[in-house]
């Protein structure tokens, strides 16, 4: 399945509202809440692995850090 079709975020992309969804975020209205505040699942903080903002229009395809949804790792 086309990753893209899943989520277009990057699967470590966290918020309060991503725990309560029924799937992964399709935009920008499915992952955030008023406050706005993202963080990296893997740092634990607003930065992300390469050091850089998270943010839904930042953590997507492209990113050096970026993992898909549905991607295997290792």
């Amino acid at each position: 399945m086309n990753d893209q079709k899943i989520s277009p975020y990057c699967r470590n992309l966290r918020t309060k509202k991503y725990f309560s969804a029924p799937h992964p975020p399709r935009n920008a209205e499915e992952l955030l809440e008023a406050s706005g505040h993202c963080w990296c699942r893997v740092t634990g903080h607003a930065v992300g692995e390469d050091g850089e903002v998270c943010d839904p229009g930042d953590c997507i395809k492209g990113r050096t850090c970026f993992v898909a949804f549905g991607a295997v790792t290792g």
